[in-house]
């Protein structure tokens, strides 16, 4: 990769940041979802999170309501993750 980025483009050294992404985001999932039991909905959750810097979008402005046991989900697993980095 890093010679496709010397030689071709630049920027395409980014890509090896959005892979890393990726790569976390699976393991989180596989820890997260190895910590519930297996009827429990949060099963087929899956999330990526993703470095703003690293890929090329824009932080959307809009709220989404979601359910309560998904929203549910989504706490526990932002648990998880602020676990990391704490």
């Amino acid at each position: 990769m890093r010679l496709i980025g010397v030689d071709y483009d630049p920027e395409f050294g980014m890509g090896e940041e959005m892979f890393k992404d990726l790569a976390l985001s699976r393991e989180s999932m596989r820890e997260y979802h190895s910590k519930l039991d297996e009827d429990n909905p949060g099963q087929r959750l899956n999330a990526m999170v993703l470095q703003r810097s690293a890929w090329p979008f824009t932080v959307q402005k809009h709220s989404i309501d979601l359910p309560p046991n998904v929203r549910l989900n989504f706490t526990l697993l932002a648990a998880l993750l602020t676990s990391y980095v704490t």
